[in-house]
């Protein structure tokens, strides 16, 4: 698991790496935009953030980090859920409670 500053260890981007290369059989992806597929995993997990916040009443109260990898040649970047990788416990599902209090 990342440390508390969302940095990953050298063996975490391994792990992200040969997950990529798993799920797609074999080979690192081809990019979209250069056709190459020379990737770089930025190792510190991110999280998007909505905004204004204060305006969005359906926003969860847990956050789901994601883990970006980008396309050296030409910045071109992917996304991955870092909990569905399994740098992160799967989120638990909101109980009902919680659901009928976020619509209010």
């Amino acid at each position: 698991m990342p440390d508390p500053e969302g940095r990953m260890s050298s063996a975490e981007v391994d792990f992200i790496r040969t997950w990529i290369l798993r799920k797609h059989k074999g080979t690192m992806p081809t990019c979209p935009i250069s056709l190459d597929q020379i990737w770089m995993v930025v190792p510190q997990v991110q999280q998007a953030l909505v905004y204004p916040v204060s305006t969005v009443t359906w926003l969860p109260q847990t956050a789901y980090p994601y883990v970006q990898v980008i396309c050296i040649t030409c910045g071109y970047a992917m996304r991955f859920n870092a909990a569905i990788m399994g740098l992160f416990p799967p989120p638990v599902p909101p109980t009902k409670t919680e659901e009928s209090d976020a619509k209010e």
